[in-house]
């Protein structure tokens, strides 16, 4: 299977994983927890008990709760260099108070509570066939945006799933596989960094 069938058979079911669990938390989250992420401002967020409990936690315990979601992934990426993780309470804390005091909001933030990646050779060389693909997947609705990162340590496509502003936003990254040494490095020092 060539990369484009690939991404584009691995974004739709990774979207439907995401639209599946969802649907199923928001429904029962109180109405009063129902926040614009896109114009919610991380320090408003961080200094809400409500927002940081009621909200993150209850959505990363939920996460790590779906007995469901484990295999689902698995199943998505059993035939690939696919990874995934759910982000700890902890490096949520220390990413939002990474970006405290830089007028940064939630959604732009908070965007990867659910992270997957998967690491496909000749990913650079099908750069221009991979954006239009996710183009036509951004106009489809299936995800809500992405973007090429490359700053000479590290280079990779980034595309979010959020069917809402009101919905927290899952991450799929691609590597190709000549990149993925570097981008190791720069994801350590990254996190190093965060952490200091």
């Amino acid at each position: 299977m060539d990369n484009i069938s690939t991404l584009s058979e691995i974004i739709e079911e990774l979207h439907g994983v995401y639209l599946d669990f969802t649907t199923n938390f928001y429904r029962h989250v109180d109405s009063r927890f129902n926040y614009n992420l896109k114009k919610l401002k991380i320090d408003d967020a961080f200094d809400s008990q409500e927002f940081m409990l009621m909200l993150v936690k209850q959505y990363v315990d939920s996460l790590g709760n779906d007995e469901n979601i484990g295999g689902k992934l698995l199943a998505v990426g059993m035939d690939y260099n696919f990874r995934y993780r759910i982000k700890q309470m902890d490096s949520l804390y220390r990413k939002m108070e990474h970006n405290l005091k830089k007028d940064r909001y939630v959604s732009k933030i908070l965007n990867d509570f659910m992270g997957t990646r998967i690491i496909l050779s000749n990913v650079n060389s099908q750069e221009t066939e991979i954006n239009e693909l996710l183009g036509t997947l951004q106009q489809q609705g299936i995800i809500s945006r992405f973007y090429h990162r490359d700053d000479k340590k590290y280079r990779a496509l980034h595309c979010y799933f959020q069917d809402t502003n009101r919905h927290f936003p899952w991450e799929f990254q691609i590597w190709d596989l000549e990149d993925s040494e570097n981008n190791y490095k720069e994801h350590e020092r990254h996190e190093k960094e965060k952490s200091e």
